[in-house]
């Protein structure tokens, strides 16, 4: 069985359609938890931050009527609850120690300027690093082979590529000592990160029972 961990943006558009290449592939991953062969994991916190976004596109950027915003979050409140289609995955106090072994990682990341956002921009809130924390934890528990995050941030992509290329070992601050002692080098290994934006979707795994994604009706 597969593990997926959505951040809030792949949710949000999952329920907003604003980009057909994202939907596409999203609608590929939903699809294998409803044959059953996938859960789909999504952080407490980022239940907050699809509703904010959510409300954002309706009251303040005007991209959705009010109509629309009414239809999505009653969507998403219906999939969230009892877990229907989204599992929401609760912080531990694992994935708060974990984020000591990310966080230098992301200020040695090269900061990188996009059409929309300036290079000073580009950085990774708490909230970031505590989802590629619980993408580590859950990697550690079910498997780094059948794991993977999904966002819309290439960022965390990038953030997650230096801390693979980063051994744990060399790492100077992995070595300062640690009120409850160090936990084992493999403890929270670097998860999958799919780039919904960026990444190729053949790389992502294909059930028996679906059809691969078509490369060529996808477009950005």
């Amino acid at each position: 069985m597969y593990q997926y961990l959505f951040d809030a943006s792949a949710i949000v558009d999952f329920y907003t359609r604003s980009n057909h290449r994202a939907s596409r592939i999203l609608d590929h991953i939903v699809e294998q938890r409803t044959y059953r062969e996938a859960v789909l994991f999504l952080p407490t916190f980022c239940i907050t931050e699809v509703f904010n976004v959510l409300a954002r596109l309706c009251f303040e950027q005007k991209k959705l009527s009010n109509a629309k915003y009414k239809e999505h979050l009653g969507q998403f409140r219906k999939h969230i609850h009892w877990a229907s289609l989204f599992y929401p995955y609760e912080l531990s106090r694992y994935h708060v120690l974990a984020t000591d072994e990310i966080i230098p990682i992301e200020y040695a990341t090269e900061r990188q300027s996009t059409p929309h956002r300036e290079a000073v921009r580009d950085r990774l809130s708490g909230i970031d690093i505590l989802l590629i924390a619980m993408a580590s934890e859950l990697s550690y528990i079910h498997g780094n082979r059948n794991m993977y995050l999904i966002t819309g941030d290439s960022r965390i992509k990038r953030v997650c590529e230096n801390l693979r290329n980063s051994p744990k070992e060399e790492r100077e601050y992995s070595r300062e000592p640690r009120p409850l002692g160090h936990p084992h080098l493999q403890r929270w290994p670097v998860p999958n990160v799919f780039d919904l934006h960026h990444d190729v979707p053949a790389v992502l795994p294909t059930i028996e029972r679906q059809k691969p994604l078509n490369l060529r009706q996808i477009s950005s």
